[in-house]
């Protein structure tokens, strides 16, 4: 046991010193990265009402939380929810209430149990630039899209769904223009209309994503002879059982069978794993080199300059991963240097400008997605400790961070070493609104409630 704690000290040396060392770095083209642990910062904030949720307020299903019937907007500047008065329905936005409908549809969730579509709770959206609200109502036996207060011709019926996790399709990127996809008599597929003019055709250019980062660089997966192989940029790696993000990455989609890349595209590196797809060690193939091998492998990120690596591993586990005894060993490698050891680790990331590397430890024996309790790790050193921790973000210039926590059921935001005020409810994650200015929404006593936080920092101070 003495071993060991003296073999994690030295790991948790060589780590720091890898973190403040300037020039190629540890066993990496690294640079400088940023002193170790968090800032010591205190929070002045200023507290703005978007008005109080009266009685009547129309949620999901009876006995829902109020929380998850109020759409905030992506500028957390306004609130909307619906209210039931004498039978009618009205949306109401920052306080003020729209007019009287017989019905205002939620949002619906679309693949969730088969092809039953699960209500989400939300009755509006707003547009990207949250200038714009849109919301679907019925009056008599027609069914309107109502945008800005202005109401489209009544149809049959409006989708009015959303798939998996993504926002429901309805305003532009830019936000100037709106689609809706309606049934109408006679016809068996649903038509869409484009800013409620039936003929509107698409404005391709309008609605063409918003490209938010470029990168370069190709991989894709190939299997030969019952093995699988990397390409990248077009070279072909060697021949493993499996290859890909890691072992423990949900899903089956395309990325999650490519390399991960640098932003450049120069470098590369993916999970293998030797023997076949069931059975073997794990390592982690960097620039066409191999790792030492593993247990496991989780997350596997670069820095936004493409200097620094880091990814998750496990050693050493002890009982079966489906026994209550089951006992995991994760860790983080940034350049090669192995840090301390956790009983799980996720949410493994760089700040925008890379001079911080940020994960979270988690009580459970494995890097679930699930989001759970534990400590969030700043270059090395872990801040307090949470019943439960999500949604981490970091000022543009990467200078602060800041994450959703509960403690005693109870929620609040923290930057750095400072908390805010637990509320009982938050409606929006929190989100910077400058370099050192945050903003999320929250409920108090019935009272929606935008909170602005301004940073006021005190010097530099580890976690507790």
């Amino acid at each position: 046991m003495v071993a060991r704690k003296a073999t994690e000290k030295l790991f948790s040396a060589a780590l720091a010193a890898c973190l403040v060392a300037a020039g190629t770095g540890c066993n990496g083209p690294g640079a400088r990265l940023g002193p170790p642990g968090f800032r010591n910062v205190r929070l002045a904030v200023t507290e703005t009402s978007l008005g109080r949720i009266p009685r009547g307020m129309v949620t999901a299903c009876e006995g829902s939380p109020m929380a998850e019937s109020v759409t905030i907007s992506p500028d957390a500047m306004r609130a909307a929810y619906v209210v039931e008065r004498d039978g009618k329905h009205h949306l109401v936005v920052n306080g003020t209430v729209g007019p009287a409908y017989d019905e205002i549809a939620q949002v619906r969730e679309n693949g969730i149990e088969g092809d039953e579509r699960m209500p989400t709770g939300q009755f509006a959206v707003f547009s990207p630039d949250s200038r714009r609200v849109a919301y679907k109502a019925r009056r008599g036996g027609k069914w309107m899209l109502v945008v800005d207060g202005v109401e489209t011709r009544g149809y049959g019926d409006i989708l009015w769904e959303r798939s998996g996790r993504r926002d429901i399709d309805v305003f532009s990127p830019n936000s100037r223009h709106f689609v809706m996809s309606v049934t109408r008599p006679g016809e068996r597929f649903p038509v869409p209309i484009y800013d409620g003019n039936e003929t509107t055709t698409l404005d391709e250019k309008a609605w063409a994503p918003v490209e938010r980062e470029s990168r370069k660089g190709t991989s894709r997966r190939i299997e030969r002879d019952g093995k699988y192989r990397m390409v990248v940029n077009g070279v072909e790696g060697k021949p493993y059982g499996w290859v890909g993000h890691g072992s423990y990455i949900a899903g089956g989609h395309g990325s999650y069978f490519q390399a991960v890349l640098s932003r450049d595209g120069r470098r590369y590196a993916y999970a293998a794993r030797r023997g076949n797809k069931k059975d073997g060690a794990w390592l982690v193939v960097v620039d066409g080199t191999e790792s030492p091998e593993y247990t496991a492998v989780g997350e596997i990120v670069f820095s936004p300059n493409g200097r620094h690596l880091a990814y998750a591993g496990e050693l050493g586990s002890t009982g079966r991963r489906t026994s209550s005894k089951h006992r995991s060993r994760w860790f983080i490698v940034l350049d090669g240097v192995k840090g301390k050891v956790h009983r799980g680790v996720m949410g493994l990331h760089f700040s925008p400008d890379g001079r911080r590397l940020v994960y979270r430890t988690s009580g459970r024996s494995e890097p679930a997605l699930i989001e759970t309790g534990g400590r969030v790790v700043c270059n090395g050193v872990a801040g307090k400790r949470y019943d439960r921790i999500a949604v981490m973000t970091h000022s543009p210039d990467g200078r602060y961070l800041a994450y959703y926590a509960e403690r005693g059921g109870c929620p609040l935001v923290v930057v750095e070493t400072a908390e805010c005020a637990q509320y009982r409810e938050l409606l929006a994650a929190p989100r910077f609104t400058g370099p050192g200015a945050l903003r999320f929404v929250a409920l108090c006593d019935g009272e929606i409630l935008r909170v602005d936080a301004r940073v006021v920092e005190n010097g530099c101070a580890g976690g507790t």
